[in-house]
Protein backbone atom coordinates (compact mmCIF):
# COMPACT_ATOMS: atom_id res chain seq x y z
CA UNK A 1 0.00 0.00 0.00
CA UNK A 2 1.25 3.49 -0.85
CA UNK A 3 1.48 5.71 2.23
CA UNK A 4 -0.03 9.03 1.19
CA UNK A 5 -1.09 10.18 4.65
CA UNK A 6 -0.44 13.58 6.17
CA UNK A 7 1.74 12.01 8.86
CA UNK A 8 4.17 11.10 6.08
CA UNK A 9 4.06 14.49 4.32
CA UNK A 10 6.47 16.94 5.99
CA UNK A 11 5.81 19.65 3.38
CA UNK A 12 2.09 19.66 4.21
CA UNK A 13 2.83 19.64 7.94
CA UNK A 14 5.19 22.60 7.63
CA UNK A 15 2.65 24.48 5.54
CA UNK A 16 -0.32 24.04 7.91
CA UNK A 17 1.77 24.70 11.00
CA UNK A 18 3.00 27.92 9.42
CA UNK A 19 -0.56 28.95 8.62
CA UNK A 20 -1.71 28.09 12.15
CA UNK A 21 1.07 30.24 13.61
CA UNK A 22 -0.08 33.15 11.43
CA UNK A 23 -3.68 32.78 12.52
CA UNK A 24 -3.08 32.29 16.25
CA UNK A 25 -2.12 35.91 17.09
CA UNK A 26 -4.94 37.23 14.88
CA UNK A 27 -7.47 35.18 16.83
CA UNK A 28 -5.99 36.35 20.14
CA UNK A 29 -6.07 40.00 19.07
CA UNK A 30 -9.67 39.75 17.91
CA UNK A 31 -11.30 37.68 20.68
CA UNK A 32 -8.94 38.25 23.62
CA UNK A 33 -8.23 34.59 24.33
CA UNK A 34 -5.71 32.16 22.93
CA UNK A 35 -6.51 29.45 20.42
CA UNK A 36 -5.31 25.87 20.81
CA UNK A 37 -5.08 22.61 18.92
CA UNK A 38 -8.45 20.92 18.66
CA UNK A 39 -10.39 18.05 17.12
CA UNK A 40 -8.29 15.67 14.98
CA UNK A 41 -5.09 17.68 15.44
CA UNK A 42 -5.38 17.63 19.22
CA UNK A 43 -6.25 13.93 18.99
CA UNK A 44 -2.94 13.27 17.23
CA UNK A 45 -1.06 15.44 19.70
CA UNK A 46 -2.64 13.73 22.73
CA UNK A 47 -1.78 10.28 21.35
CA UNK A 48 1.70 10.79 19.95
CA UNK A 49 2.47 14.53 19.63
CA UNK A 50 2.03 14.13 15.88
CA UNK A 51 -0.66 14.39 13.23
CA UNK A 52 -3.07 11.49 12.89
CA UNK A 53 -2.47 9.64 9.63
CA UNK A 54 -5.96 10.13 8.18
CA UNK A 55 -6.41 13.84 8.91
CA UNK A 56 -6.95 16.24 6.00
CA UNK A 57 -6.46 19.61 7.67
CA UNK A 58 -5.25 21.22 10.87
CA UNK A 59 -7.79 22.01 13.58
CA UNK A 60 -7.72 24.69 16.24
CA UNK A 61 -10.33 26.31 18.46
CA UNK A 62 -10.79 29.10 20.94
CA UNK A 63 -13.18 29.61 23.85
CA UNK A 64 -15.20 32.79 23.50
CA UNK A 65 -15.39 34.99 26.57
CA UNK A 66 -18.80 36.34 25.54
CA UNK A 67 -21.60 35.76 28.02
CA UNK A 68 -24.14 34.18 25.66
CA UNK A 69 -24.03 31.74 22.76
CA UNK A 70 -25.59 34.39 20.50
CA UNK A 71 -22.96 37.02 21.32
CA UNK A 72 -20.22 34.40 20.85
CA UNK A 73 -21.75 33.55 17.48
CA UNK A 74 -21.67 37.23 16.44
CA UNK A 75 -18.02 37.49 17.55
CA UNK A 76 -17.22 34.38 15.49
CA UNK A 77 -18.79 35.93 12.37
CA UNK A 78 -16.81 39.13 13.01
CA UNK A 79 -13.60 37.09 13.26
CA UNK A 80 -14.38 35.53 9.88
CA UNK A 81 -14.88 38.99 8.39
CA UNK A 82 -11.58 40.15 9.87
CA UNK A 83 -9.75 37.22 8.27
CA UNK A 84 -11.39 38.00 4.92
CA UNK A 85 -10.30 41.63 5.22
CA UNK A 86 -6.74 40.46 5.90
CA UNK A 87 -6.77 38.53 2.63
CA UNK A 88 -7.34 34.97 3.80
CA UNK A 89 -9.66 32.66 1.86
CA UNK A 90 -12.40 31.77 4.34
CA UNK A 91 -15.11 29.14 3.89
CA UNK A 92 -17.78 29.78 6.55
CA UNK A 93 -19.23 26.51 7.82
CA UNK A 94 -21.84 26.42 10.57
CA UNK A 95 -19.42 25.29 13.28
CA UNK A 96 -16.01 26.33 11.96
CA UNK A 97 -14.10 28.56 9.56
CA UNK A 98 -11.99 26.76 6.97
CA UNK A 99 -9.08 29.14 6.33
CA UNK A 100 -6.54 29.02 3.51
CA UNK A 101 -4.09 31.42 1.96
CA UNK A 102 -5.07 32.25 -1.64
CA UNK A 103 -3.14 30.03 -4.03
CA UNK A 104 -2.46 27.32 -1.44
CA UNK A 105 -5.50 25.05 -1.28
CA UNK A 106 -3.55 22.17 0.27
CA UNK A 107 -2.90 23.93 3.57
CA UNK A 108 -6.12 24.54 5.49
CA UNK A 109 -6.74 25.35 9.13
CA UNK A 110 -10.22 24.89 10.61
CA UNK A 111 -11.04 27.34 13.39
CA UNK A 112 -13.81 26.26 15.76
CA UNK A 113 -15.52 28.43 18.36
CA UNK A 114 -16.37 27.06 21.82
CA UNK A 115 -18.12 29.00 24.56
CA UNK A 116 -18.72 28.84 28.31
CA UNK A 117 -22.26 27.83 29.26
CA UNK A 118 -24.16 29.06 32.29
CA UNK A 119 -23.05 25.99 34.28
CA UNK A 120 -19.39 26.91 33.50
CA UNK A 121 -18.96 23.88 31.25
CA UNK A 122 -17.78 24.25 27.67
CA UNK A 123 -20.35 24.52 24.88
CA UNK A 124 -19.50 22.67 21.67
CA UNK A 125 -21.48 24.00 18.68
CA UNK A 126 -20.17 21.21 16.44
CA UNK A 127 -21.04 18.61 19.04
CA UNK A 128 -19.32 15.78 20.89
CA UNK A 129 -19.37 11.98 20.74
CA UNK A 130 -19.85 11.49 24.48
CA UNK A 131 -22.28 12.38 27.24
CA UNK A 132 -19.55 13.95 29.39
CA UNK A 133 -19.35 17.64 30.19
CA UNK A 134 -16.09 19.56 30.00
CA UNK A 135 -15.33 22.15 32.71
CA UNK A 136 -13.59 25.21 31.33
CA UNK A 137 -10.70 24.54 33.73
CA UNK A 138 -9.75 21.55 31.56
CA UNK A 139 -8.78 24.06 28.88
CA UNK A 140 -7.38 26.99 30.86
CA UNK A 141 -4.65 27.93 31.29
CA UNK A 142 -3.51 27.18 27.73
CA UNK A 143 -0.15 25.38 27.61
CA UNK A 144 2.77 25.81 25.19
CA UNK A 145 4.02 22.49 23.83
CA UNK A 146 6.13 21.25 20.93
CA UNK A 147 4.89 19.38 17.85
CA UNK A 148 7.02 18.51 14.85
CA UNK A 149 9.65 21.01 15.99
CA UNK A 150 7.10 23.84 16.31
CA UNK A 151 5.63 25.47 19.37
CA UNK A 152 1.87 24.96 19.57
CA UNK A 153 -0.81 25.84 22.09
CA UNK A 154 -2.86 23.07 23.71
CA UNK A 155 -5.51 22.84 26.44
CA UNK A 156 -4.35 22.27 30.02
CA UNK A 157 -5.68 18.69 29.90
CA UNK A 158 -5.71 17.38 26.29
CA UNK A 159 -6.71 13.86 27.36
CA UNK A 160 -9.83 15.08 29.19
CA UNK A 161 -10.81 17.25 26.23
CA UNK A 162 -10.45 14.30 23.84
CA UNK A 163 -12.47 12.00 26.10
CA UNK A 164 -15.34 14.48 26.03
CA UNK A 165 -15.09 15.15 22.29
CA UNK A 166 -14.53 11.59 21.02
CA UNK A 167 -15.67 9.33 23.85
CA UNK A 168 -13.98 6.71 26.02
CA UNK A 169 -12.20 5.00 23.11
CA UNK A 170 -10.41 8.13 21.90
CA UNK A 171 -6.98 6.54 22.33
CA UNK A 172 -7.70 3.87 19.68
CA UNK A 173 -7.26 4.99 16.03
CA UNK A 174 -10.51 4.75 14.07
CA UNK A 175 -10.16 5.84 10.41
CA UNK A 176 -13.87 5.06 9.86
CA UNK A 177 -15.04 7.55 12.52
CA UNK A 178 -18.12 9.45 11.33
CA UNK A 179 -19.59 12.44 13.16
CA UNK A 180 -22.95 11.79 11.55
CA UNK A 181 -23.06 8.41 13.30
CA UNK A 182 -21.20 9.18 16.54
CA UNK A 183 -22.38 12.66 17.56
CA UNK A 184 -24.31 12.45 20.84
CA UNK A 185 -25.15 16.12 21.46
CA UNK A 186 -24.30 19.63 20.34
CA UNK A 187 -24.75 23.17 21.61
CA UNK A 188 -26.29 24.50 18.43
CA UNK A 189 -26.89 28.02 19.76
CA UNK A 190 -23.32 28.88 18.80
CA UNK A 191 -23.59 27.76 15.17
CA UNK A 192 -23.30 30.43 12.48
CA UNK A 193 -26.72 31.09 10.97
CA UNK A 194 -27.55 30.60 7.29
CA UNK A 195 -27.66 34.37 6.80
CA UNK A 196 -24.25 34.82 8.43
CA UNK A 197 -22.70 32.08 6.31
CA UNK A 198 -24.24 33.42 3.12
CA UNK A 199 -23.04 36.96 3.82
CA UNK A 200 -19.53 35.80 4.67
CA UNK A 201 -19.37 33.56 1.60
CA UNK A 202 -20.32 36.51 -0.61
CA UNK A 203 -17.77 38.82 1.00
CA UNK A 204 -15.07 36.18 0.67
CA UNK A 205 -15.90 35.45 -2.98
CA UNK A 206 -15.78 39.08 -4.08
CA UNK A 207 -12.68 39.73 -1.98
CA UNK A 208 -10.83 37.24 -4.19
CA UNK A 209 -12.81 36.95 -7.44
CA UNK A 210 -14.46 39.33 -9.88
CA UNK A 211 -16.00 37.64 -12.97
CA UNK A 212 -15.87 40.04 -15.91
CA UNK A 213 -18.31 38.64 -18.46
CA UNK A 214 -22.11 39.00 -18.37
CA UNK A 215 -23.98 35.87 -17.34
CA UNK A 216 -26.07 33.70 -19.62
CA UNK A 217 -29.12 34.78 -17.64
CA UNK A 218 -28.63 38.45 -18.49
CA UNK A 219 -28.26 37.56 -22.19
CA UNK A 220 -31.40 35.44 -22.00
CA UNK A 221 -33.38 38.23 -20.33
CA UNK A 222 -32.54 40.91 -22.90
CA UNK A 223 -33.64 38.50 -25.65
CA UNK A 224 -37.16 38.06 -24.21
CA UNK A 225 -39.99 39.99 -25.90
CA UNK A 226 -41.11 41.72 -22.68
CA UNK A 227 -37.71 43.39 -22.24
CA UNK A 228 -38.33 45.82 -25.09
CA UNK A 229 -41.03 47.54 -23.02
CA UNK A 230 -38.88 47.91 -19.90
CA UNK A 231 -37.54 51.40 -19.22
CA UNK A 232 -35.68 50.86 -15.92
CA UNK A 233 -33.94 47.91 -14.24
CA UNK A 234 -33.03 47.21 -10.62
CA UNK A 235 -30.10 44.76 -10.60
CA UNK A 236 -30.90 43.28 -7.18
CA UNK A 237 -28.02 41.45 -5.51
CA UNK A 238 -25.83 42.63 -8.37
CA UNK A 239 -22.58 41.15 -7.08
CA UNK A 240 -19.75 42.83 -8.96
CA UNK A 241 -22.20 44.29 -11.52
CA UNK A 242 -21.08 41.89 -14.25
CA UNK A 243 -24.63 41.94 -15.72
CA UNK A 244 -25.44 45.60 -15.12
CA UNK A 245 -24.17 47.04 -18.39
CA UNK A 246 -25.89 44.28 -20.35
CA UNK A 247 -29.20 45.22 -18.69
CA UNK A 248 -28.64 48.88 -19.59
CA UNK A 249 -28.71 48.16 -23.32
CA UNK A 250 -31.09 50.28 -25.33
CA UNK A 251 -30.74 53.24 -22.99
CA UNK A 252 -32.53 51.69 -20.02
CA UNK A 253 -31.87 53.25 -16.64
CA UNK A 254 -30.21 50.75 -14.32
CA UNK A 255 -29.43 50.79 -10.60
CA UNK A 256 -27.24 48.01 -9.12
CA UNK A 257 -27.59 47.11 -5.43
CA UNK A 258 -25.70 44.63 -3.25
CA UNK A 259 -25.24 44.11 0.48
CA UNK A 260 -21.61 42.94 0.18
CA UNK A 261 -19.05 45.70 0.52
CA UNK A 262 -16.47 43.75 -1.49
CA UNK A 263 -18.99 43.08 -4.24
CA UNK A 264 -19.85 46.77 -4.45
CA UNK A 265 -16.18 47.72 -4.48
CA UNK A 266 -15.50 45.25 -7.30
CA UNK A 267 -18.62 46.47 -9.12
CA UNK A 268 -17.56 50.10 -8.97
CA UNK A 269 -14.13 49.17 -10.29
CA UNK A 270 -15.66 47.15 -13.14
CA UNK A 271 -18.15 49.86 -14.10
CA UNK A 272 -15.48 52.57 -13.94
CA UNK A 273 -13.20 50.41 -16.07
CA UNK A 274 -15.84 50.49 -18.78
CA UNK A 275 -16.49 54.24 -18.43
CA UNK A 276 -19.99 53.63 -17.12
CA UNK A 277 -22.06 56.13 -15.18
CA UNK A 278 -24.40 53.44 -13.84
CA UNK A 279 -24.73 53.77 -10.04
CA UNK A 280 -24.10 50.85 -7.70
CA UNK A 281 -25.43 51.08 -4.16
CA UNK A 282 -24.16 49.30 -1.04
CA UNK A 283 -27.44 48.46 0.69
CA UNK A 284 -29.61 45.64 2.01
CA UNK A 285 -32.85 45.34 0.06
CA UNK A 286 -34.48 43.76 3.11
CA UNK A 287 -33.85 46.87 5.20
CA UNK A 288 -36.86 49.11 5.73
CA UNK A 289 -37.24 51.67 2.95
CA UNK A 290 -34.34 50.50 0.75
CA UNK A 291 -36.44 48.98 -2.02
CA UNK A 292 -38.82 51.95 -2.07
CA UNK A 293 -35.82 54.28 -2.35
CA UNK A 294 -34.54 52.28 -5.34
CA UNK A 295 -37.93 52.59 -7.02
CA UNK A 296 -37.95 56.36 -6.49
CA UNK A 297 -34.52 56.65 -8.08
CA UNK A 298 -35.47 54.50 -11.06
CA UNK A 299 -38.93 55.86 -11.91
CA UNK A 300 -38.81 59.21 -13.66
CA UNK A 301 -42.41 59.18 -14.91
CA UNK A 302 -45.60 57.32 -14.07
CA UNK A 303 -45.28 55.50 -17.38
CA UNK A 304 -41.97 53.83 -16.52
CA UNK A 305 -41.93 50.03 -16.50
CA UNK A 306 -39.45 48.57 -14.02
CA UNK A 307 -37.77 45.17 -14.15
CA UNK A 308 -36.35 43.73 -10.92
CA UNK A 309 -33.55 41.38 -11.97
CA UNK A 310 -32.22 38.87 -9.43
CA UNK A 311 -29.60 36.35 -10.44
CA UNK A 312 -29.05 33.86 -7.58
CA UNK A 313 -30.50 36.43 -5.17
CA UNK A 314 -32.90 33.84 -3.75
CA UNK A 315 -30.12 31.30 -3.35
CA UNK A 316 -28.35 33.60 -0.87
CA UNK A 317 -31.21 34.30 1.56
CA UNK A 318 -33.53 32.21 3.73
CA UNK A 319 -37.12 31.28 2.97
CA UNK A 320 -38.27 33.75 5.63
CA UNK A 321 -36.21 36.52 4.03
CA UNK A 322 -37.64 35.61 0.62
CA UNK A 323 -41.15 36.08 2.02
CA UNK A 324 -40.16 39.50 3.41
CA UNK A 325 -38.59 40.54 0.08
CA UNK A 326 -41.61 39.39 -1.91
CA UNK A 327 -43.88 41.31 0.44
CA UNK A 328 -41.86 44.47 -0.18
CA UNK A 329 -41.96 43.93 -3.93
CA UNK A 330 -45.70 43.34 -3.91
CA UNK A 331 -46.15 46.67 -2.13
CA UNK A 332 -43.73 48.83 -4.12
CA UNK A 333 -43.92 47.44 -7.66
CA UNK A 334 -46.74 48.59 -9.92
CA UNK A 335 -49.00 46.75 -12.32
CA UNK A 336 -47.04 46.04 -15.49
CA UNK A 337 -43.63 45.86 -13.75
CA UNK A 338 -41.61 42.66 -14.08
CA UNK A 339 -39.62 40.33 -11.83
CA UNK A 340 -36.95 38.07 -13.38
CA UNK A 341 -35.22 35.49 -11.17
CA UNK A 342 -32.62 32.78 -11.65
CA UNK A 343 -32.08 30.41 -8.72
CA UNK A 344 -30.78 26.99 -7.78
CA UNK A 345 -33.63 24.50 -7.77
CA UNK A 346 -34.09 21.41 -5.62
CA UNK A 347 -32.49 19.15 -8.26
CA UNK A 348 -29.22 20.85 -7.30
CA UNK A 349 -29.37 19.75 -3.66
CA UNK A 350 -27.24 16.64 -4.17
CA UNK A 351 -25.23 17.80 -7.19
CA UNK A 352 -21.47 18.28 -6.93
CA UNK A 353 -20.45 21.76 -5.72
CA UNK A 354 -17.28 23.70 -6.49
CA UNK A 355 -17.71 25.64 -3.24
CA UNK A 356 -18.98 24.39 0.11
CA UNK A 357 -22.77 24.27 -0.18
CA UNK A 358 -24.07 25.05 3.31
CA UNK A 359 -24.84 28.69 2.49
CA UNK A 360 -27.08 28.09 -0.54
CA UNK A 361 -30.86 27.97 -0.61
CA UNK A 362 -32.74 25.77 -3.09
CA UNK A 363 -36.23 26.47 -4.42
CA UNK A 364 -38.81 25.40 -6.98
CA UNK A 365 -40.80 27.41 -9.50
CA UNK A 366 -44.07 26.39 -7.86
CA UNK A 367 -42.80 27.48 -4.45
CA UNK A 368 -41.73 30.89 -5.78
CA UNK A 369 -45.01 31.51 -7.58
CA UNK A 370 -46.98 30.44 -4.50
CA UNK A 371 -44.89 32.74 -2.27
CA UNK A 372 -45.84 35.70 -4.46
CA UNK A 373 -49.54 34.92 -3.88
CA UNK A 374 -51.75 36.34 -6.61
CA UNK A 375 -49.85 39.62 -7.05
CA UNK A 376 -47.81 38.33 -9.99
CA UNK A 377 -48.51 36.14 -12.99
CA UNK A 378 -45.93 33.79 -14.44
CA UNK A 379 -45.23 34.62 -18.07
CA UNK A 380 -42.19 32.45 -18.75
CA UNK A 381 -40.06 29.79 -17.02
CA UNK A 382 -37.38 27.23 -17.77
CA UNK A 383 -35.15 24.85 -15.82
CA UNK A 384 -32.08 22.75 -16.47
CA UNK A 385 -28.31 22.56 -16.52
CA UNK A 386 -25.95 24.33 -18.89
CA UNK A 387 -27.45 27.68 -17.85
CA UNK A 388 -25.01 28.88 -15.18
CA UNK A 389 -21.73 26.95 -15.33
CA UNK A 390 -18.98 28.00 -12.92
CA UNK A 391 -15.54 26.37 -13.07
CA UNK A 392 -16.20 22.61 -12.62
CA UNK A 393 -19.80 23.14 -11.49
CA UNK A 394 -22.89 23.03 -13.70
CA UNK A 395 -25.77 23.69 -11.29
CA UNK A 396 -29.41 22.84 -11.76
CA UNK A 397 -31.17 26.19 -12.01
CA UNK A 398 -34.59 27.59 -12.80
CA UNK A 399 -35.52 30.88 -14.43
CA UNK A 400 -38.81 32.71 -14.10
CA UNK A 401 -40.26 35.95 -15.47
CA UNK A 402 -43.32 37.28 -13.68
CA UNK A 403 -45.50 40.34 -14.26
CA UNK A 404 -47.05 42.41 -11.48
CA UNK A 405 -50.84 42.53 -11.84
Amino acid sequence: MVNNTKAADPRWQKSVLSLYQELSPIIFEHVGTRSFLFSGTLLGFARSKDFISYDKDMDCAYVSLKKTAKSAQAEFAALAMKLIELGYDVTPKASCLAVRKPGNNAAMVDIAMLFIKDDENIGFPFGVASKYELPYRAIFPIQIQEMRGNFVEVPRDPAQVMKVVYGDNWTSPDPEFSWKERRVRRDSGGLLSYSQRSMLASENFYRHHSPLHPSKFSRWIISRPFFAGVTAVLDAGAGNARDTRMLARGGKRVLAVDASKYAVSAGRALLNLRDSTIPIMHADLLATGTFARCMRELRKTNNDTVLVYGRFLLSAITDQQIDVLFGIMSKDLRAGDYLALEFRNEDDLTASKYYFRSFRNFNTIDKIVTSLNSDFRLIESTSGIGLAEFKSEDPHVSRVVLEKI
